[in-house]
């Protein structure tokens, strides 16, 4: 693996071990992961990987979406996963972001929206 990917197996690991305790512990007991990577070569292109998430998960019948990146665990309790109805941006607090100031400079981490608002 190059740097970008490194230890990406073992952070998937862990993502799919705490992410499956974190939403069983909130209620949640129908849930998937798909998980959609680049190879290292070329250019890496987030928004394809997003596409061919959302496009498996169609296939599955999801009706809601989680773009999370493996590398951020929630952990702000308060923090369940439930659809609210429009597009959520869930990582304002993570793993990764600690101290969090309250202000996150972009759209990534986890946003979850529902797959007919993804088609839009």
């Amino acid at each position: 693996c190059g740097w970008q990917g490194k230890g990406r197996t073992a952070q998937l690991d862990q993502f799919v071990h705490n992410m499956t305790a974190w939403l069983e512990a909130r209620g949640h007991d129908n849930f998937h992961f798909v998980v959609a990577e680049q190879t290292q070569s070329g250019l890496f292109n987030k928004g394809i990987l997003f596409n061919l998430g959302a496009l498996k998960s169609f296939s599955m019948g999801c009706e809601h979406l989680v773009f999370h990146d493996v590398d951020q665990l929630p952990i702000h309790p308060e923090n369940d996963y439930r659809y609210t109805g429009e597009p959520l941006h869930l990582c304002v607090k993570t793993t990764q972001h600690m101290p969090w100031d309250g202000v996150q400079p972009h759209v990534g981490g986890a946003l979850m929206m529902s797959s007919s608002d993804y088609v839009k």
